[in-house]
């Protein structure tokens, strides 16, 4: 077990901080961009959220001159779903910008984790059945992983429980077990339904 995973947040950045200096003197650019999107993810754990979102941007900032793709989609990633969480405005943009990189990449499980963050876009746009489709792709995806359960599926399931009959919801979730994943992310691309 590691402080990250026991809830000890505090100590986790420490070492995390620890870490980033680390790299910082050797001059691992890749290492520092980790340290700045673990750093991140403690941040947000604790609420700080503007610390949260300025530490993936270092990140993001790095990866892009380090011509690093994937980690630039991964920072978008994480970006667009702490802009989701504070209802930020920009989260369509990020989340357009990092689905197109997912798919130019070939990235599966990135490209999950971001098609989670648009079910949940969708949600909050009273686009429910739709984003039980998604949920359904991602439930029996074969890419699909625990942290995207734990994610993304569980904060769906307990807002569209509450927008659509039981009935409902699982019939759009067997409709979405049927969807190709890299289709559907063009399909939502393409008809624009990414809007803030």
């Amino acid at each position: 077990m590691n402080h990250r995973s026991l809830g000890q947040y505090p100590e986790a950045q420490r070492y995390y901080e620890q870490g980033l200096a680390l790299f910082q003197q050797i001059g691992d650019r890749r290492g520092i961009a980790i340290g700045f999107i673990n750093i991140g993810e403690i941040l947000e754990l604790q609420g700080d959220y503007a610390a949260a979102e300025a530490s993936y941007r270092q990140a993001l900032r790095l990866y892009w001159e380090m011509g690093s793709k994937r980690g630039v989609v991964e920072s978008m990633r994480q970006i667009s779903a702490l802009e989701l969480e504070q209802d930020n405005p920009n989260v369509a943009d990020t989340l357009r910008a990092g689905l197109l990189g997912c798919l130019e990449l070939g990235i599966p499980s990135e490209l999950l984790m971001l098609v989670g963050v648009l079910a949940r876009l969708l949600t909050r746009h009273g686009q429910a059945y739709e984003a039980a489709r998604l949920m359904g792709l991602l439930n029996t995806h074969p890419a699909a992983t625990a942290e995207l359960r734990v994610n993304h599926l569980v904060k769906l399931v307990q807002h569209l429980q509450t927008a659509m009959t039981a009935d409902t919801l699982e019939t759009a979730m067997q409709q979405g077990s049927a969807l190709d994943l890299e289709a559907t992310v063009r399909a939502y691309l393409e008809k624009s339904a990414l809007t803030a």
